[in-house]
């Protein structure tokens, strides 16, 4: 019999963001587990405690068996949860695995808050690609499912892929547009080059997990910097 430890685990900060987008609005500390006795906590701290195991769980079970490896059975076990308290909070694990995805909103929020805490464009770009690459680095579950699994995941799940690839080339677009007021003959950044960028430094983490462990992702920072400075930031001959 399984347990969760056999799986990678995910960060507790992560857990809580994961906890609060699909639950809207999470108040106070969430306990990572259930005390056995009687306790006083109200319904909606136990629901939020549910939730962040279940999508801890859904990381895990599919960092280490694959999306279609995955059922749901494999996620209760992993997350110590009864079948039908998942059944509350999800129809289905691919459900789970779009709450859990929305730890990419974490992902963005700290590329956010490097690149604004710099002032100029190339620096806000370079603090912003290194925060991301830190970041999966950091959490080697959820870069898989980031990474690997979200393109084998059903319409649904691309569709919310997609939706964050938007996201993220939104996120690009601040520095650039402030690189080419300051620069002369910058190249305008229009969203699909933007988008072509991103799909290549995604490749090249993807490449990457291939032979090497996640720990090791920001190495890859020389070579996707050089990427965005020859596609974004090198003057129009």
């Amino acid at each position: 019999m399984s347990s969760r430890t056999d799986y990678p685990r995910i960060a507790p900060d992560l857990l809580s963001l994961m906890a609060a987008v699909s639950l809207k609005d999470v108040a106070g500390q969430v306990p990572d587990a259930l005390p056995r006795h009687r306790h006083r906590l109200s319904r909606e701290t136990v629901r939020a405690s549910q939730v962040m195991r279940i999508l801890a769980a859904t990381v895990e079970v599919v960092a280490a068996r694959g999306y279609f490896g995955t059922t749901v059975g494999a996620i209760v076990e992993a997350a110590g949860v009864s079948t039908k308290t998942f059944y509350g909070l999800y129809a289905d694990k691919e459900e789970a695995f779009l709450a859990a995805y929305s730890a990419l909103d974490v992902v963005m929020e700290r590329m956010r808050e490097a690149a604004l805490a710099q002032t100029e464009p190339r620096a806000m770009l370079e603090a912003g690609l290194r925060a991301f690459l830190e970041t999966l680095a950091t959490e080697p579950g959820a870069t898989r499912m980031f990474v690997v699994e979200a393109t084998a995941a059903g319409p649904r799940v691309l569709r919310r892929r997609a939706q964050a690839y938007h996201d993220f080339a939104a996120l690009l677009a601040i520095p650039l547009a402030l690189a080419r007021q300051r620069q002369a003959g910058l190249p305008r950044a229009d969203e699909a080059t933007m988008l072509a960028v991103l799909g290549a430094i995604n490749e090249l983490v993807l490449q990457h997990l291939v032979e090497h462990d996640a720990a090791t992702i920001p190495g890859l920072m020389p070579t996707a910097m050089t990427l965005v400075e020859r596609v974004f930031l090198t003057p129009a001959s």
